[in-house]
């Protein structure tokens, strides 16, 4: 009975070695990080012939660390689109995948569903060149119809100018046909008397953008008086295509008087990644003679506060303004940090006015200026999540319903492209089984123990009709059962582990989930498969006082060739690694996999002959292993009854 028991604490031995290799624990004192990027220093990734690797599920993958990657590639590239931070993030963050992701992954492409490992293309591409900011605008824009509105909310004309141009743009997109109508309305302003009232259509066909003109005549006059002001409102059809400045104001500035400087707005709002924020100066209520005026910045107050140099760049200076004009605007560079959810502020003060026709200070002459977050790249790191999220395993194999689960079971594939003509063929092969297994219940009921147990159950199931079905085969083809376990019952359990290491050795960048996927599943087979029912029945009979005995027949000389053809397969990815540096592939990775299916089917040829008779080998013949003159056997064990022990009453005299 001790043979049990050792067989059986092999199993929790090999989860834990398994355990302490996945955590690390038999490398150096150094962290993961300083030992692969010493690594990659002495021994530099070289061309493959695939550079497709699989995402699956991500560990502790937050909105913080999204942003950290966008900053870093900002930094590196400038402006970089919403696939390269995709494609940078899961290169600075490797897909933890196992050899349950590739088995799962290779079971559902052998019944025609949905991959769940999503592949996408190594991020060592497309980073040597910048992107602009308006090339990164059209491409997260595409396919969306926009918005039409002004470019600014408020526009100065001096009434001796003779017009005003007001200026409509198309932003956020360019799909479909918008129609924008505009129309303008007096305020102090009159129709007539100080400005010619406008109204029109503008159209946007499909595809089409940019800016639009629109021209108000100003009427001039001699007569002293004070600014006046009109509106342009504007609509659009269809109605949720109308931007944010949807109204615009108009000052008409007299320029009879030296007038007064003032801000133009109490606040702007600026979003660091524009790169500076621009304040604009006015002088109204006439334009006669020059005035300069000076200004400064001030830091913000409160915890919100922008700090000069960390946030913006202090400045101060003059603002000329000469004979007639009207508009001056202040630029103060703003840093871009990439801190996409802050919200602070600085302000800019005009603090005094020379001039030698009688100018001064407006009523304005503070300013603030918020610091925003970058809409834009706020947006792309949502996006970078939603597919970082998409590509979870546990996302895509979860499911809440019995409806859910038949509905995938009845589709065919379920990816993006039309299934092809195996796909066809393999849904309709495996429709029964894929309806049998809807019946389990969902993962998310009983946090996922129900599918567990049940799970269990249909596979046990399963695995007894499969071994009915191949010893039916098996004897109406005239094979031993022996012959039928080690060919169409181990071909057909092993095919997922095949499928898994072919796409484990196509897609990671080492060996060791392609050979974990063999050796991970037999050894489980053997030490737990084996080892806990084999200690379930001796310890039963033993109770009970019984011999349990199951005679080992020709699995001795199986098992030997089995162990000389897994040593000389050890020894050749051993040698491999000494000759070209690698297990798998290079330039004798043709040679050796003929070599490694000979020895497959040599052991099936010499396993069959054994069974046979044709080789006979020491120690196969049934013998009772203890001594059972006055004990009995399990029948099930005994066998043809033939075999050499000699003790009185043993069942196997």
């Amino acid at each position: 009975m001790w043979e049990a028991y050792v067989t059986f604490m092999f199993f929790p031995i090999l989860v834990l070695l398994a355990y302490a290799q996945d955590r690390n624990w038999f490398r150096s004192s150094k962290t993961s990080e300083e030992s692969d990027e010493e690594e990659m220093q002495q021994h530099p990734p070289q061309p493959r012939r695939n550079t497709k690797i699989l995402t699956a599920e991500l560990v502790d993958c937050t909105e913080e660390e999204v942003r950290d990657i966008v900053k870093n590639t900002k930094s590196q590239h400038g402006m970089v689109t919403e696939e390269s931070v995709s494609d940078e993030f899961f290169k600075h963050h490797p897909p933890k995948l196992n050899r349950g992701h590739y088995r799962i992954n290779a079971i559902r492409n052998m019944v025609s569903k949905a991959a769940v490992i999503r592949a996408v293309q190594r991020a060592n591409t497309g980073y040597g060149n910048k992107v602009t900011p308006e090339e990164c605008s059209k491409t997260m824009s595409r396919d969306l119809p926009g918005a039409v509105e002004f470019v600014t909310t408020s526009y100065s004309v001096l009434e001796g100018d003779g017009d005003v141009t007001l200026k409509l743009h198309r932003v956020n997109g360019s799909s479909g046909r918008i129609t924008a109508r505009y129309k303008t309305q007096d305020l102090t302003a009159m129709d007539g008397v100080h400005y010619v009232g406008k109204e029109g259509t503008v159209v946007y066909e499909d595809g089409e953008a940019g800016e639009t003109c629109i021209k108000v005549p100003i009427i001039d006059n001699d007569v002293r008086n004070a600014d006046t002001l009109f509106t342009c409102s504007l609509e659009t059809d269809p109605s949720e295509a109308l931007g944010t400045n949807k109204l615009t104001v108009v000052t008409i500035i007299d320029d009879d008087l030296p007038g007064e400087i003032r801000f133009a707005q109490p606040s702007v709002i600026v979003q660091e990644c524009n790169g500076s924020a621009k304040v604009e100066v006015i002088r109204e209520n006439g334009s006669t003679g020059s005035i300069t005026v000076q200004y400064r910045t001030l830091d913000g107050v409160g915890p919100r506060a922008a700090q000069a140099p960390e946030d913006y760049t202090s400045v101060s200076g003059t603002l000329h303004f000469a004979q007639g004009e009207s508009k001056k605007v202040i630029d103060i560079p703003v840093v871009d940090d990439s801190q996409y959810e802050k919200e602070e502020h600085f302000f800019v003060l005009l603090t005094a006015v020379e001039s030698k026709a009688g100018g001064k200070l407006g009523s304005l002459t503070k300013c603030r200026v918020n610091i925003t977050s970058d809409e834009r790249m706020t947006v792309l790191v949502k996006h970078v999540l939603e597919k970082v999220k998409s590509g979870n395993v546990n996302e895509k194999i979860s499911t809440d319903t019995w409806g859910q689960q038949f509905r995938d079971a009845m589709n065919i594939g379920g990816g993006e492209e039309e299934p092809s003509t195996m796909e066809y063929f393999m849904h309709a092969l495996t429709f029964f089984w894929k309806v049998l297994f809807a019946c389990v219940p969902p993962t998310a009921m009983a946090g996922g123990w129900a599918c567990f147990g049940v799970a269990l159950f249909f596979i046990g199931l399963v695995t007894a009709m499969v071994a009915e079905v191949a010893s039916l085969l098996g004897c109406v083809m005239g094979l031993k059962d022996g012959v039928t376990a080690i060919t169409f019952v181990a071909l057909g359990t092993s095919l997922p582990d095949t499928f898994a290491s072919k796409q484990a050795a196509e897609n990671e960048d080492y060996a060791d989930a392609a050979i974990g996927n063999v050796t991970g599943s037999n050894s489980v087979n053997v030490f737990l498969g084996l080892g806990l029912p084999w200690i379930i029945a001796s310890s039963y009979y033993e109770a009970k006082g019984e011999c349990f005995i199951v005679p080992a027949g020709s699995l001795g000389f199986g098992v030997t060739v089995f162990t000389i053809c897994g040593v000389v397969a050890i020894a050749i990815l051993f040698a491999l690694r000494f000759i070209q540096g690698g297990e798998l592939g290079g330039p004798l990775r043709k040679p050796i996999s003929a070599f490694l299916v000979t020895l497959w089917l040599m052991y099936i040829v010499l396993s069959s002959l054994q069974e046979y008779g044709h080789i006979s080998f020491p120690g196969t013949s049934k013998k009772c292993p203890c001594g059972c003159s006055n004990r009995g056997i399990l029948p099930w064990s005994i066998g043809t009854g033939e075999g050499n022990c000699l003790a009185a009453g043993c069942p196997l005299v």
